[in-house]
């Protein structure tokens, strides 16, 4: 998506969501992102995030 602020939004609205589909986008996000303020927000929203599975994708994120 091109719009930056759309994808800002994007973001904030997976990290309300509850559901394994919303953390999976987060996921992806995190390690694909382009623009290092959006991944920093999908990251920071996955630390937020009591998802059992996001405490081994965090490491593996930081150890790249």
């Amino acid at each position: 998506m091109p719009d930056r602020a759309m994808r800002e939004q994007l973001i904030f609205v997976y990290s309300q969501r509850r559901g394994r589909a919303a953390t999976d986008k987060l996921i992806d996000i995190a390690r694909r992102e382009q623009d290092p303020s959006l991944r920093k927000k999908a990251l920071f929203w996955l630390g937020q995030s009591n998802d059992p599975r996001v405490a081994q994708i965090l490491l593996e994120i930081i150890n790249q």
